[in-house]
């Protein structure tokens, strides 16, 4: 309203001077002529109004598609934390399978170790007995060779 007031006001003392410089034209032609100035005055703003309300939802609409591009990046980055989850899921039963070989190698190691004890003792045994064996022998053959001419 206040721009309206201003565009009346300006064609007014525009009239008022094409009146004293054109003291000859018919009055009514000069109302007329400036009501259309008016009236393209109107529409000039109403059409300003009209771009500045265009604007003003191209600027909505490009919030929105921030606000659109924000929320994408947030999914990617949940995303990105999932797999790095994943990731480490698989790290930690890659771990657990390691200690589970290597508890493994640790029991066969200890098996092997139980063998060649038990071997060892076998061989032991082996030996006391070839010397027990050899000592009950030795004195029958000493004593046969002492019979002997």
């Amino acid at each position: 309203m206040d721009t309206e007031y201003f565009v009346h006001k300006w064609h007014q003392r525009k009239y008022n001077k094409v009146v004293q410089s054109e003291g000859t034209k018919s009055r009514s032609w000069q109302v007329a002529s400036c009501k259309l100035r008016v009236a393209s005055c109107e529409l000039r703003v109403a059409s300003c109004e009209l771009e500045v309300a265009s604007c003003e939802l191209r600027v909505a609409s490009c919030e929105l598609q921030v606000a659109s591009c924000e929320l994408q990046v947030a999914s990617c980055e949940l995303r990105v934390a999932s797999c790095e989850l994943q990731v480490a899921s698989c790290e930690l039963q890659v771990a657990s399978c390691e200690l589970r070989v290597a508890s493994c190698n640790l029991q066969f190691a200890s098996c092997e170790l139980r063998v060649a004890s038990c071997e060892l003792r076998v061989a032991s045994c082996e030996l006391q007995s070839r010397s027990i064996c050899c000592r009950f022998r030795q004195p029958k053959r000493q004593h046969l060779d002492r019979n002997r001419p």
